[in-house]
């Protein structure tokens, strides 16, 4: 039996697969995710407590650019006392540009927090508000929700 393929087309017709394929991955990262220069990424924060606070130092600390604007909490003065304390250990206060219009507190926290007009959300709640808060994602795509990995992501996150 004779061998259809040399093994001189075989490398020939990896070396182009492997980079058409690449070229193909690359053209497909939506280029909307890449921020330009100068331009700000609004933050929000759902849960205020030594979790949610850490990640949101952890957040602006990571990107200069990156900007506190929302915090909601099912307490009003945890909120308050969260900004206070981000403020502090941020490595720019004015990074933390949460006004007190900004500062939303009881169970629909969560849903004004989304609906203020941030880019990204950060989850650092119980457990049992994950499936409320990814039930109001699917009714809002263009946000992006991070949740803080030291509990169980709820199922519908993974999806």
């Amino acid at each position: 039996m004779t061998e259809l393929f040399s093994t001189s087309d075989r490398r020939d017709f990896l070396k182009t697969s492997v980079a058409v394929s690449s070229a193909l991955a690359a053209m497909s990262i939506p280029r909307a995710v890449h921020g330009g220069a100068g331009e700000t990424l609004k933050i929000g924060l759902i849960g205020c407590g030594n979790r949610g606070s850490g990640a949101a130092v952890d957040a602006l600390s990571a990107d200069p650019q990156a900007q506190l604007f929302a915090m909601g909490d099912a307490f009003e003065e945890q909120a308050r006392s969260a900004r206070d304390t981000i403020r502090r250990k941020s490595p720019s206060p004015s990074q933390v540009a949460v006004d007190d219009d900004r500062i939303f507190s009881g169970f629909d926290a969560y849903q004004k927090v989304i609906d203020s007009g941030v880019d990204v959300v950060i989850l650092a709640t119980p457990p049992t508000f994950d499936q409320r808060i990814s039930s109001t994602r699917s009714r809002r795509e263009s946000i992006r929700l991070s949740k803080s990995q030291s509990q169980p992501m709820c199922p519908a996150f993974t999806r």
